[in-house]
């Protein structure tokens, strides 16, 4: 048994979703990113689609540390403390509660995140209030650029700075996939290259582009949009030199 699947989770019960990649053969069941904090019903029910649940998972990949990448990562270890945490070693303390997210630092960001939790239900207030208290977890495994994990048929991480400092995306070899974080969208069906007003660094996010040229990529897996399989290598180049991401 082995396979790859993108993930939809709701978000805050609203047509809103992001795309977590599970990928798992017959060893290990693996989970990219992880949701928004709050959303840990709708994960597990994502999960369930693939008759996969929590319990299965023998490893959490994140690949950096924007809320909405690691929002359910506390409760899949409460409910799994047996998973594994990987994240590139940039990522790491502020996976452990060692340093504050980068933009929840932000004021601007922090009004947003109240914004977004007052305009919800009173129950799912309190939930994701909840979920923004436990961000952390107590161990994380640093994992490095061009390092080749040995799990369902080998997956390549590649360090792209820019969108955060330790940003990772993970090339997939069985399946000439790249899993794009936030390095790549889809926005209404095209590939689309990092958000300017969610990047740290546009300029060195755009420069990170390159080290996709040496992989084969058939198919692109974005957190924001889903999947891409129109000459995705193609459409990078044009992103990587264009003045329009």
């Amino acid at each position: 048994m082995k396979g790859l699947e993108l993930l939809t989770v709701a978000t805050y019960n609203t047509s809103f979703v992001v795309c977590p990649t599970l990928i798992y053969d017959e060893k290990d069941f693996i989970l990219i990113d992880c949701g928004y904090p709050g959303t840990y019903d709708e994960l597990k029910k994502a999960l369930n689609q693939f008759n996969t649940s929590v319990k299965d998972l023998t490893y959490l990949i994140i690949t950096h540390h924007d809320i909405d990448h690691i929002g359910n990562m506390h409760a899949i270890v409460e409910e799994n403390p047996n998973i594994r945490i990987l994240a590139s070693y940039i990522e790491e303390p502020y996976l452990t509660g060692c340093e504050l997210p980068i933009k929840l630092s932000s004021i601007d960001y922090k009004k947003n995140l109240d914004e977004v939790v007052e305009s919800l239900p009173s129950p799912k207030q309190e939930i994701v209030k909840e979920a923004l208290l436990h961000l952390s977890v107590p161990k994380v495994t640093a994992i490095h650029d061009n390092e080749l994990l040995p799990f369902c048929g080998g997956i390549k991480v590649i360090f792209t700075p820019g969108h955060t400092p330790g940003h990772i995306c993970l090339y997939l070899e069985r399946y000439k996939t790249l899993v794009s974080g936030d390095e790549l969208n889809v926005v209404d069906g095209k590939l689309m290259g990092p958000k300017p007003e969610y990047t740290q660094d546009i300029k060195k996010a755009i420069e990170s582009l390159s080290k996709f040229k040496k992989y084969d990529i058939e198919c692109v897996h974005c957190f924001h949009g889903g999947i891409y399989k129109d000459q995705p290598k193609s459409r990078i180049v044009q992103i990587s030199t264009s003045d329009v991401v």
